[in-house]
């Protein structure tokens, strides 16, 4: 998340990509579908606007 927070305080547009991947079982996550301005616990989908 510092680097996307850097990369906006510079005026750009910034995303982080993920999976819905968690060791035995999936993340309860939406996918193709962009979560914009949501920041979540390590390890689930997140994106920094």
């Amino acid at each position: 998340m510092g680097m996307a927070r850097a990369i906006a305080h510079w005026g750009y547009d910034g995303a982080i990509y993920t999976t819905n991947f968690d060791g035995a079982s999936d993340l309860d996550v939406p996918l193709g579908v962009p979560v914009r301005g949501t920041v979540a616990k390590a390890g689930k989908a997140i994106c920094a606007a």
